[in-house]
Formats: C-alpha cells, structure tokens, sequence
C-alpha cells in the first residue's frame, strides 16, 4: 500500500509540472516550398520576373513588416490571405494589395495572387508565407527565433531584377547570397 501510495504521488507531481509548463516550438516547416503560377495559358510580356517572399515579421521594427510580390512586367490585381479555409485577408484593390498581418496569429498561410501583365493577360499565382512576429516571443527564444527567419527568403532579400540577391536586414552576420 506505502509502494502504491508513492507512485501516486508521483503521478500527480509528474502531472502537475508538465501540466503546468508552456512549450514553445519554433515551426520547422514554414519556409519550405515555393509559390507557382496556375495559370496555364497566358502570354509572358518581355520582360517578366516574380519574386514572392516567404516570410515576414510584422513586429514593428520597420524591417519587413509586409507581404507584397516583387517583379517586372506586371501589376498585382488581387491578393487573398487564407488560413484553412477562411479568408483572413483581401485586397482588390492593386494600390492597397499588400498584407500587414493584421491580428492574425504567427504561423503559415496560403495565398493567391490575381496578376494582370504589361501585355494585358491575367493569370494567377498561389503558394504560402509564414507570418513571423520576430521577437515577439521574447529574449528566451530570441536565438530559435533569429535563426528561423534567417532561413526564409524575406522582402528585403529581393531585387525586381535578380531576385534574391542578399541577406535580410534581419541577418545581418550572414555572407551575401
């Protein structure tokens, strides 16, 4: 009886400290993958580039703070931030089509993008970009957090031309791409 009384206790403390505990998880799967045009038959103008990132921090630091396409030979028409199923987020109008985060959660959205280019054609592009409130878990995870932004092809990375073309501001220790 004295046996089963102990491993009781140890149950109800063991519960207890794991019931009491908040784990933190930095998501490892956030900027993996790319967006894609689905669009199947439309005339490419000369020139054309996308560049769409995968990430940004809308944590008020001034760096990143956005979500927009970047590129050459078109003009965003329509951008629609989805989680799930929901909507969160529309825009249809091209002066207004960027995404602040608004009060939505960090975590990983779709997106699909109504483009219309230079030669008139419309087409539509779709993919997925990780909010990331970076710092906003504060200094105990600030290391996880720095690390997992730096992995991420943010807006200040890219060039309307070349592309990804150098570090995030937010990385300021890593080489140039």
């Amino acid at each position: 009886m004295k046996k089963l009384t102990g491993w009781i206790g140890l149950a109800f403390l063991t519960t207890l400290i794991f019931s009491s505990c908040v784990k933190y998880q930095v998501e490892q799967q956030c900027c993996e993958g790319n967006w894609h045009i689905t669009t199947q038959n439309f005339n490419r103008p000369s020139p054309f580039k996308i560049h769409v990132p995968q990430a940004f921090t809308p944590n008020g630091d001034g760096v990143n703070e956005q979500f927009y396409p970047i590129g050459v030979g078109w003009k965003l028409e329509k951008l629609v931030i989805k989680k799930g199923i929901k909507t969160v987020y529309e825009s249809t109008n091209r002066l207004d089509a960027f995404w602040d985060g608004g009060e939505e959660k960090d975590g990983r959205y779709k997106y699909i993008m109504t483009f219309k280019a230079n030669n008139g054609d419309m087409f539509e592009a779709d993919g997925h970009v990780c909010v990331f409130r970076y710092g906003s878990a504060g200094a105990k995870y600030y290391d996880a957090e720095r690390s997992k932004i730096c992995e991420c092809t943010t807006l200040d990375m890219l060039d309307s031309i070349q592309g990804p073309i150098h570090v995030s501001q937010e990385c300021p220790s890593n080489d140039t791409i």
